[in-house]
């Protein structure tokens, strides 16, 4: 076999010679810097829709017990999601206080520029808490 080691060898010599071994590597890098460029641009986005979830359960939980006025929680959204530099306006939230539960929903779309297109999340919140009746 030492004539398959020392053709592998020139193979590589060759290989190097001409820069397919660069071009592919140059390739490779180019990829992981756009894939890395769009995770920094949708990651933040992805996190603080995630506390925005967050805040929209504890407020339907204050909302249950009659801490919050279902009037008020389109505002108390908005202004969060501002805070969170998410496109979410009053019109977004949808308050159901009635029932045995309140339920909130948000909907919204945030677009993220990547330069060379602009990208379209569409994202869906929901909440809701059981009724406590105070007695």
């Amino acid at each position: 076999m030492p004539g398959n080691s020392s053709a592998t060898r020139v193979d590589i010599l060759h290989r190097s010679e001409s820069g397919k071994g660069y071009a592919s590597l140059f390739v490779t890098l180019i990829i992981l810097l756009i894939a890395a460029f769009v995770a920094y641009q949708t990651l933040p986005v992805y996190v603080h829709n995630y506390e925005l979830n967050d805040y929209t359960t504890d407020l339907a939980q204050q909302v249950a017990v009659h801490r919050v006025q279902p009037e008020d929680v389109p505002a108390l959204i908005a202004a969060r999601a501002q805070d969170l530099n998410l496109p979410v306006a009053p019109d977004n939230v949808k308050v159901d206080p009635g029932g045995s539960a309140v339920k909130i929903e948000v909907a919204y779309t945030a677009l993220i520029d990547l330069w060379v297109y602009i990208w379209s999340l569409h994202f869906s919140i929901s909440a809701s808490a059981p009724r406590i009746a105070l007695g």
